[in-house]
């Protein structure tokens, strides 16, 4: 690509959709920065051949966005796979209000959980026990027989959530969940968040507390997951 070229790009078909509702923006962003580090910006992205051609060449205005590269010791991941529908949007989702019933969450079906944080430069992960025989999903250990980090964010996602879901039925009162402080900004007040539970297409939501004032690089974080001990109520 030349310098300051505008590229017009065409990123999936139809019938070929992503499996994140909500992907559109993170491949926009793949491919903006990626053009931009080869000193070219992209004029559009997505999925009409006809609009494609139009702005091919063509003197159009750049697809602004304000997500510049940043270096990070840690990779950040998501997870592309064809959508079969299980997977909710949590951000977009109408929350539930109500708890759900006991038979509902004592075998709950395709859930997904996720987590948003407020302070921009932090890095949260996320973890998750099924049950208390399975092995714990999070950034290191992202597939298992029982759960798949699909989404795993180094700075705050924003309007997104960093997302495990689960791939059996599972007992939620035996799922074990935890957020930890990676690193990156640090604050005198911690960070606060929102955890977000799904169960089929419906979503609960409840805040979270963090109050260290900077990330331990996950020591020691998975061994709290196994044993069930919190070192704060969060």
């Amino acid at each position: 690509m030349k310098s300051s070229a505008r590229a017009p790009f065409r990123f999936w078909s139809d019938n070929a959709q992503l499996a994140i509702k909500g992907s559109a923006h993170h491949v926009q962003r793949f491919w903006s920065v990626g053009f931009e580090e080869h000193g070219g910006s992209t004029a559009y992205i997505g999925h009409d051949l006809e609009t494609l051609f139009a702005r091919a060449g063509q003197d159009v205005p750049e697809i602004p966005h304000a997500e510049p590269l940043r270096p990070e010791e840690k990779i950040e991941m998501l997870t592309f796979a064809a959508d079969d529908g299980s997977v909710p949007d949590l951000f977009r989702t109408p929350l539930q209000d109500t708890a759900a019933p006991e038979p509902v969450w004592r075998s709950a079906a395709n859930v997904t959980v996720g987590i948003t944080w407020e302070v921009a430069g932090a890095d949260l992960d996320l973890y998750v026990r099924p049950t208390p025989s399975a092995q714990v999903v999070f950034f290191g250990h992202a597939d298992t027989p029982e759960g798949r980090l699909l989404k795993d964010f180094t700075l705050s996602p924003g309007t997104d959530f960093e997302t495990v879901a689960v791939k059996q039925p599972v007992d939620l009162a035996r799922m074990q969940i935890a957020v930890n402080y990676y690193g990156g900004a640090q604050r005198h007040d911690g960070v606060r968040g929102e955890l977000r539970l799904a169960i089929g297409d419906e979503v609960w939501a409840t805040p979270f507390h963090i109050p260290a004032g900077r990330g331990n690089g996950g020591t020691g974080v998975e061994g709290v997951v196994r044993e069930n001990t919190a070192p704060n109520p969060a």
